[in-house]
């Protein structure tokens, strides 16, 4: 769900910068000030979704109050082929630093950056690079999440 706003987020931001050319060519110079400033402030509200904050909506509250979700602590190192939300794969090598039953987060040695994953987006096995060893990403999260209790 974060990663769906994050990608919301990014879209409104690449959208409203296409439309900024359009607008410079159509309207006068204090419109395209406001135009500006509306664009900055979307790039803001993206930096900020970027960051997962792993709260998620209590819809059986009349008042929907946020609760949080806590990760477990967690140390693996692991390769793997992850499927983005357009479909798009890539070969990823983490440093896995907390996970939960849907996702995991670490360090993503491919974008040098804490990257948060959805476990059901891994494509065929992981490997565990402290052993070699390879298992399904059910598997995998099983074992993970076993050994942080």
């Amino acid at each position: 769900m974060i990663a769906r706003l994050v990608a919301l987020w990014r879209s409104l931001v690449h959208a409203a910068t296409r439309i900024e050319g359009d607008v410079r060519n159509r309207t006068p110079g204090n419109s395209t000030s406001r135009v500006q400033a509306e664009i900055e402030s979307l790039r803001k509200l993206a930096s900020n979704a970027a960051k997962p904050t792993y709260a998620v909506t209590d819809t059986q509250s009349s008042d929907f109050e946020s609760i949080q979700v806590d990760m477990a602590a967690v140390s693996d190192e692991v390769r793997f082929v992850y499927r983005d939300r357009q479909g798009a794969k890539s070969a990823r090598h983490v440093s896995v630093q907390k996970a939960d039953d849907e996702y995991f987060e670490g360090f993503c040695h491919l974008r040098r950056d804490v990257r948060t994953f959805l476990f059901d987006s891994i494509v065929g096995k992981v490997t565990r690079m402290s052993t070699g060893e390879l298992l399904t990403a059910g598997k995998w999260r099983d074992e993970l999440l076993r050994d942080a209790d």
